[in-house]
């Protein structure tokens, strides 16, 4: 959250109350239709109601648990949430720029997805921990892959995301342009975490084949948006 304009960003925390229930039933339409919502994003919508005087910045649920995610689930999702800002930003005084507007539906929408993929990390990295521990190369091979998809899936929304950046470069000035450099740092910085972590995880398989294949896509990959990064950090 931000204070007062020209004052120091802040960053709160509101914690969910455990004694409601997380789904809540909404009212009927006319049509008898029956529509949930969960608790988290109930709040998120209303989150400006509990800081009064303050300009939210950007919103977004997480969970605190045992398991740490990868710190590049966690970078992926800030900057999901700071390209959906400076997407909202960029539209906030031109409703009639329908390009615009797609840059904040589809910012909106990778923000919420990246958000639910810090637990789906979190899901298959506690067994990959577990089967590295046993020593059971089986076990291990078959709990690789799905920590390896997620960290692709993180890369492949990352892309996305840049893509997004460079479009919206263009439209960006002021405080928008500093949203759209801090998403690009977070992006560049959660596709650097995880090609690291795949090309590491490629030399536990004995297939020189797949760590060969592995690192050149990557080092692709990098070469490529390695670019688009650089242009959207150009003055």
């Amino acid at each position: 959250e931000k204070g007062e304009k020209g004052g120091k960003t802040q960053f709160a925390t509101v914690q969910v109350p455990s004694v409601l229930s997380r789904i809540i039933e909404l009212p009927q339409d006319e049509n008898n239709g029956r529509y949930v919502v969960l608790l988290e994003q109930l709040i998120e919508y209303n989150i400006e109601k509990l800081f009064t005087g303050y300009e939210v910045v950007c919103a977004f649920p997480y969970r605190i648990i045992r398991n740490a995610s990868s710190g590049a689930a966690m970078t992926a999702a800030v900057a999901a949430a700071y390209l959906y800002r400076a997407a909202a930003l960029c539209a906030k005084d031109k409703a009639e720029d329908e390009r615009l507007a797609w840059l904040v539906r589809n910012s909106e929408i990778l923000r919420t997805y990246m958000v639910n993929l810090i637990d789906e990390d979190v899901k298959c990295r506690g067994p990959l921990r577990r089967a590295i521990s046993e020593g059971d190369p089986r076990k291990i091979e078959a709990a690789h892959q799905p920590a390896a998809a997620i960290a692709n899936e993180i890369v492949n929304m990352m892309t996305q995301c840049l893509d997004l950046l460079a479009e919206l470069k263009a439209s960006a000035d002021g405080e928008a342009m500093v949203y759209v450099r801090a998403a690009a740092e977070f992006a560049m910085a959660a596709i650097r975490a995880c090609m690291h972590y795949t090309v590491a995880m490629s030399l536990g398989c004995g297939d020189e084949t797949y760590q060969f294949i592995t690192r050149r896509e990557n080092e692709l990959t990098l070469e490529q948006y390695g670019k688009v990064y650089e242009a959207i950090l150009a003055e």
